[in-house]
C-alpha cells in the first residue's frame, strides 16, 4: 500500500482546491466574479503545463535513482512547501507558484509508484494491480473535495486546509523513520562488492552491444522508435489525454455552473465530486478483473460510447430551452445522475495507460533482448504522464474558454463529439490488440 500513497496524497490535493478556489479568488485575492472562470482554468491548468515539462525530466531521474525513498522525500518537501504558499497567499503569483511545486511533486509521485508497480507485479495480475490503484486515487478525489467543501461551508478556511498539512506532515515523518529503519541494516559481507562487480560486467556488456554502429542504429534506439511508432502506444497516449482533458475541464466549470444555476454551495459541489469519483472507487477492482478476463478494448469502446452519450444529456441538463431539464423541473436530479453515470463508466478506461504501456514495452524488449533494462520503466510512464499532463493543461483552459464563450451545454457536447471520434480509432484492430492475449494467458 505504500506505493499508492504519494499518488493518493497528490491527487488527493489536486482535488482539494477545486470547491474552495471560487472562495480563494473572491474572499482572500478580491479577483471580481466575472473573472474568476478565467482565474480557476489558468490555476489549474498551469498544473498541467508543468506537469509536462517534469514528466520527462523526473521519468529520466527515478531510472537514474537507486532508492526511490529519496525522491519520494524531496516531493514531499516541495509538496508541503507549495501547499503553504497556497493556503497563506493573497497574491495571484504566489498562488501559482505554489502549484507549480505540487506539480512537480505530483509528477515524481505518479511516475515513482507507476514503475514501482510494473517492476514488482506479476504481469497476469498487473490489471488487478491497476484496478486497486485506480481505486485508491478514486479515493482521493472523493475524499478531497468532499471534505474542502464541508469544512469550508462549516468549520472556515484556515481549518480546512489543516486537513492536507497534516497529512502530509505525517507522511514525512513515516518515510523519514523508514529510511532510517532501513538504513541500520547492512549489507551481508561480500555483497556490495558482488553489485559492483556484476553492475560494472553489466555496464561493459551494454557498451558492447551499444558501439555496432553509431548511435542511431543502437539496439536502444531502436527499442525507442519501436515504441514511439507503435500504433498501440500512440493510441493510448491519445485516449489518456483526451480522458484527463474532459475530467479537469468539469474541474475547472462545474463549481461556477452549478453555483449559477443551480444555487449550489461549496459543501454540495464537495458531494457532486464525491458522485463523480466514488462509482470508480467501487467499480476500479471490478473494471480491473474485466481486463484480465475479456481484454481492455471492449469495455473501453462500451465505455466511450456511452459516455458521449451521457456527456449530450449533460450539456441539456439545467438549460432552460428545454423545461423539463430546466434548473426548477428536473435539471439538478438529471445532472447529478449524469455526473455519476460518468463517473461509473470512467474505470472502464482510466487504468489502460499503464497496462498497455508495460506490456507495449515487454513485447519490444523481447525483439531487442535486454536493452531496455538499464532504462527501466519510468521513462514509458513519463510519456503516460506527459499525455495526462497535457490533458490537465488543455481540459481546464479550453472547457473554461468554450464555458465563456458558448455555453456550458456547447462545451459539454463538443467533448462529447471528441469522445466519439475516439471510439472510431480505439475499434481500430490494431489497437490493444496484446493485451487480450495476456488476459487469456
Amino acid at each position: 500500500m505504500a506505493v499508492f500513497q504519494m499518488p493518493y496524497l497528490e491527487t488527493f490535493l489536486y482535488a482539494f482546491i477545486i470547491p474552495i478556489l471560487d472562495y480563494m479568488l473572491q474572499k482572500r485575492l478580491h479577483i471580481d466574479h466575472s473573472k474568476t472562470q478565467a482565474a480557476i482554468s489558468i490555476i489549474l491548468g498551469v498544473h498541467g503545463a508543468v506537469t509536462v515539462v517534469a514528466g520527462p525530466i523526473m521519468g529520466r531521474f527515478a531510472d537514474k535513482s537507486r532508492n526511490r525513498e529519496i525522491p519520494l522525500v524531496a516531493s514531499l518537501l516541495a509538496c508541503i512547501s507549495g501547499t503553504l504558499m497556497i493556503v497563506c497567499t493573497h497574491s495571484m503569483v504566489y498562488l501559482i507558484l505554489g502549484r507549480i511545486l505540487q506539480a512537480f511533486a505530483g509528477s515524481a509521485a505518479w511516475i515513482l509508484g507507476y514503475a514501482t508497480i510494473a517492476d514488482t507485479v506479476d504481469q497476469r495480475s498487473l490489471s488487478a494491480i491497476m484496478g486497486i490503484a485506480m481505486a485508491v486515487v478514486n479515493v482521493a478525489v472523493v475524499s478531497g473535495p468532499t471534505i474542502s467543501g464541508l469544512l469550508l461551508e462549516f468549520a472556515g478556511y484556515w481549518i480546512t486546509w489543516t486537513v492536507p498539512l497534516v497529512i502530509l506532515v505525517i507522511d514525512l515523518v513515516a518515510r523519514l523513520l523508514m529510511m532510517e529503519a532501513s538504513s541500520t541494516h547492512s549489507s551481508p559481507p561480500g555483497t556490495e562488492t558482488m553489485k559492483s562487480s556484476e553492475e560494472a560486467d553489466f555496464t561493459e556488456t551494454t557498451s558492447l552491444l551499444a558501439s555496432h554502429g553509431d548511435s542511431r542504429n543502437s539496439p536502444n534506439a531502436s527499442l525507442w522508435l519501436g515504441i514511439c511508432c507503435d500504433f498501440r502506444v500512440l493510441t493510448v497516449l491519445l485516449l489518456q489525454t483526451l480522458i484527463i482533458t474532459v475530467g479537469t475541464c468539469f474541474n475547472a466549470t462545474i463549481p461556477l455552473h452549478v453555483q449559477e444555476t443551480f444555487g449550489w454551495g461549496p459543501s454540495k459541489v464537495g458531494l457532486l465530486f464525491s458522485c463523480l469519483s466514488l462509482p470508480g472507487f467501487v467499480l476500479g477492482p471490478f473494471a480491473g478483473w474485466l481486463r484480465d478476463r475479456i481484454g481492455t478494448k471492449y469495455p473501453a469502446v462500451i465505455s466511450l460510447i456511452i459516455q458521449a452519450g451521457v456527456l449530450v444529456l449533460l450539456g441539456f441538463a439545467g438549460n432552460e430551452r428545454v423545461p423539463w431539464l430546466s434548473a426548477q423541473q428536473h435539471g439538478g436530479k438529471v445532472y447529478i445522475a449524469s455526473v455519476t453515470a460518468m463517473g461509473a463508466l470512467r474505470p472502464l478506461v482510466s487504468g489502460l495507460g499503464p497496462l498497455e504501456l508495460t506490456d507495449a514495452v515487454k513485447e519490444h524488449q523481447e525483439k531487442i533482448l535486454g536493452i531496455f533494462v538499464p532504462e527501466g520503466l519510468s521513462r514509458v510512464f513519463a510519456l503516460m504522464e506527459t499525455a495526462s499532463s497535457i490533458g490537465m493543461m488543455i481540459g481546464p483552459l479550453l472547457g473554461g474558454a468554450l464555458r465563456e464563450l458558448f455555453g456550458y451545454d456547447y462545451m459539454s457536447w463538443t467533448w462529447s463529439e471528441w469522445l466519439s471520434l475516439l471510439i472510431g480509432i480505439i475499434s481500430d484492430t490494431r489497437s490493444f490488440q496484446a493485451q487480450v492475449n495476456i488476459a487469456n494467458m
